[in-house]
């Protein structure tokens, strides 16, 4: 859950919470502790269901996040001007339409790129 849900399930304000991290190095570290030991447990439970489904996409998820310069889906746009005499804020609204377009299409992984010797 978000911090201001812990907080408040705890019977806090987020303003509160805050303020001892900040004050209470000790306090921080345990905060810390427990932030760092739920993620854990997230990243367990996700890769024993890839597993348990035999369905690699769980750890790839992880890998595009973790490591998103090495395996983040990478999004190509192209960017085509035809008027060469505008002031150019045609331009960069023609731009930025072809980018939010590019932005809506769904992500996906090319097969053939996927080594299934494994």
């Amino acid at each position: 859950m978000t911090y201001q849900a812990a907080a408040t399930q705890a019977g806090l304000s987020q303003a509160t919470v805050d303020k001892w991290r900040q004050s209470d190095d000790d306090f921080a570290q345990k905060f810390n502790e427990a932030v760092d030991y739920a993620e854990a447990v997230l990243l367990s439970e996700l890769r024993a269901q890839g597993r348990a489904r035999d369905d690699w996409r769980s750890t790839a998820w992880i890998l595009e996040r973790r490591f998103p310069d090495r395996w983040g889906l990478k999004k190509e746009i192209d960017m085509n001007v035809t008027d060469k005499k505008a002031d150019g804020q045609e331009m960069v609204l023609a731009m930025i339409a072809q980018a939010t377009e590019a932005l809506k299409a769904p992500a996906t992984i090319d097969e053939s790129e996927i080594d299934n010797d494994d």
